[in-house]
């Protein structure tokens, strides 16, 4: 493919001769949306493909761009935040940061990706190769029931927790929601803190952050989780022994991840951290890597009478419930 830049030098006498033709206007050829592949390979590696994806770090969009970038190279012509502007759009903020900064705007994915100021057609006015003009909606500054992990709703959390009200979801926004939540204080925003988060939302405690947990988080909040002073922490939920009166509910909840924890024989704390994976994985003679993956699952699911498939979902833990219940 010949490159822009030979076009746009090389051939500039032959572009202006054809604008004459057409009344004077420069006609520039409408590029594809596979012009620049290697913007699909920094996204790959940036955030899995997710042109839309926000997690809360700050960094948002297919290749992560911090708010500050996004607005010092025009991404505001198009969105508020990159993750609301289109595929093509952010592509073409990220061609004007490449003409700026270069590739070490991204240090890592640079390089696996193979980006180049050539390669990635590195361009001060680049423009969105699609056509489109039109700027998405301002951001809402009210909390709003959407799935998006966006400012307000950091906000709101952060208010609910009792941490300063920046929007920006770090260390100490983490370490104040772990506290608040009854989870392991690590300043990390890990699968326990999730769970924990999960379980007072009343989300699915799978462990994974994604729509559906922000969504009952957003709810939650609005409900009257979020005022202005931070809410009473959950009460701690009765132990129950093994063999007792455990609901059979699908759900892995505190009083199952304890009762759990007193069969395999650790401690109690209702959290399920690599303590508690690598005593159960110890009970039920799997490899003891304190990592709860697919074998830990199937050996597990051996034990209890579930169908061993690998995959730990409401099924699973019906069965470990009854299970723990039959116990004694």
């Amino acid at each position: 493919m010949v490159s822009k830049r030979l076009v746009a030098g090389a051939s500039a006498l032959a572009f202006v001769s054809w604008g004459a033709l057409v009344g004077g206007s420069l006609m520039m050829s409408q590029a594809d949306a596979t012009e620049w592949p290697v913007w699909d390979r920094v996204a790959q590696c940036e955030s899995s493909g997710n042109w839309s994806i926000n997690t809360g770090n700050g960094y948002y969009g297919g290749v992560q761009f911090s708010l500050s970038t996004w607005a010092a190279f025009g991404g505001r012509e198009y969105a508020y935040y990159p993750h609301h502007a289109t595929q093509a759009q952010q592509v073409a903020i990220a061609r004007r940061t490449l003409h700026g900064q270069g590739p070490g705007a991204w240090p890592v994915c640079s390089v696996k990706a193979g980006l180049t100021r050539e390669s990635g057609g590195a361009d001060r006015y680049a423009q969105p190769e699609d056509g489109s003009t039109a700027p998405a909606p301002a951001p809402s500054n009210e909390l709003a029931v959407n799935g998006d992990l966006d400012r307000p709703t950091i906000i709101a959390m952060q208010k609910w927790v009792g941490t300063n009200t920046d929007g920006i979801w770090g260390p100490a926004t983490t370490r104040a929601l772990q506290t608040k939540v009854g989870a392991s204080v690590t300043g990390v925003r890990d699968r326990q803190t999730t769970v924990r988060v999960q379980t007072v939302v009343g989300s699915n405690p799978d462990g994974i952050w994604g729509p559906a947990t922000t969504r009952a988080l957003q709810t939650y909040l609005l409900n009257g989780g979020g005022g202005t002073a931070p809410a009473p922490a959950p009460a701690p939920e009765p132990a129950p022994a093994p063999g007792g009166d455990l609901a059979v509910n699908g759900v892995l909840d505190r009083p199952t991840v304890v009762a759990m924890q007193a069969w395999v024989g650790t401690n109690p704390d209702g959290i399920w951290g690599p303590a508690t994976t690598r005593a159960v994985q110890a009970k039920v003679g799997v490899s003891v890597d304190g990592v709860r993956g697919p074998e830990t699952t199937r050996g597990v699911q051996r034990v209890v009478g579930s169908t061993v498939d690998g995959i730990w979902g409401p099924a699973t833990t019906r069965a470990l419930q009854t299970y723990l219940n039959n116990l004694g």
